[in-house]
């Protein structure tokens, strides 16, 4: 029972030591990244990827995502930070209420001359009775 107790705590202790690293990197990214600043399609991602990297830690099995980009808009530029907000917006809000894991989807395509980005989840969503665009107060 106490080797049991011991190897939990290890393993906590891993994933806390994991996030920290993961969330250092993010935080470096943020610092290089001035508001506005453009960045290729691929750099975003990578981004996103850090981001969903300290989820995936945090939520385990709880939390997937899934990334489609058209091979031709990879070098096409975007602000960054731009799909970060959207997906944890969407793990927030997709978690809230849902028992099952939550998939994210995060597409990316060319739609004429216009570039097409895409977050879904498999949550909830909003209730009927809910009016979009309205704070709850």
């Amino acid at each position: 029972m106490l080797l049991k107790r011991a190897q939990a705590l290890l393993g906590r202790e891993n994933r806390v030591n994991r996030v920290i690293i993961q969330l250092a990197d993010l935080l470096r990214a943020s610092l290089r990244s001035e508001p506005g600043q453009l960045v290729t399609v691929d750099e975003e991602l990578a981004i996103l990827e850090q981001y969903t990297n300290i989820e995936r830690t945090r939520f385990g099995d709880r939390i997937r995502v899934a990334v489609e980009v058209d091979p031709n808009v990879r070098a096409a530029r975007v602000p960054s930070f731009l799909l970060q907000p959207l997906v944890e917006n969407a793990i927030k809000h997709g978690m809230k209420g849902f028992t099952g894991p939550v998939l994210i989807s995060v597409t990316v395509r060319a739609d004429g001359k216009m570039l097409r980005l895409r977050v879904q989840d498999n949550g909830r969503g909003i209730p009927a009775d809910k009016e979009l665009g309205k704070a709850d107060g």
